[in-house]
């Protein structure tokens, strides 16, 4: 791939108290044409202070920090460049941690132990509207929701149509569904007809309140 044109790089910055975390990503951004590392930061503070006057496309950051946590940081970086995107890159896979950051605003929620062109292209996926997950935090927010919904008994919907609904919710769209859940795009979108009609609503949102009501 040719170097993009420098206005066109995609801007990222990276939160981590790992010196090792912050050159490893350091060294992929500036060997990926189409994107730039504006800037490797140890904690929060320092990120909001650099930030303010030379802000990111994307912000990388991790969970675990000594100054401010990572969930508790991603409203105070929203706060200064709302159009800023923030995604997730940790180690930890607690459904509390998951459900916390997408909340706080987080635009994807990637794990360390991904490969780095895996890394690549969740931040390509967030630029372009979508939300990316590492399969394995997917599945388990899939699996979140699931267990309330068959402890409820309710049989209308099935541990497939459930899922669907559920990724749809926390933003992954149907390409990102199809993906998560190994189907195709097409399966996605009947399988989102077949919801609406069994609970006789004609939008995602109605479809999940009326799950919520009734799951």
């Amino acid at each position: 791939m040719e170097p993009a044109p420098p206005s066109t790089r995609i801007r990222v910055a990276v939160i981590d108290d790992s010196e090792a975390a912050r050159k490893m990503l350091t060294a992929l951004l500036s060997q990926t044409p189409d994107m730039v590392c504006v800037g490797a930061y140890p904690g929060v503070v320092q990120a909001l202070s650099c930030l303010l006057t030379e802000p990111a496309d994307l912000v990388l950051i991790d969970l675990r920090m000594p100054d401010v946590d990572g969930i508790a940081g991603i409203p105070m970086l929203r706060r200064i460049h709302p159009e800023m995107q923030i995604v997730v890159l940790t180690r930890f896979q607690e459904e509390s941690d998951i459900f916390q950051a997408l909340s706080q605003g987080a635009s994807g929620y990637l794990l360390k132990s991904e490969a780095p062109s895996a890394i690549l292209e969740g931040i390509r996926d967030v630029m372009g509207g979508g939300a990316p997950m590492s399969p394995a935090i997917a599945k388990r927010v899939v699996l979140a929701f699931q267990k309330p919904a068959r402890a409820a008994g309710d049989p209308s919907l099935t541990e497939r149509e459930l899922a669907i609904l559920t990724l749809l919710e926390v933003g992954r769209g149907y390409k990102g569904t199809a993906t998560d859940l190994g189907i195709s795009l097409n399966t996605v979108r009947s399988a989102v007809r077949k919801i609406y009609g069994k609970l006789q609503v004609h939008s995602l949102l109605e479809a999940l309140e009326r799950t919520r009501r009734h799951p």
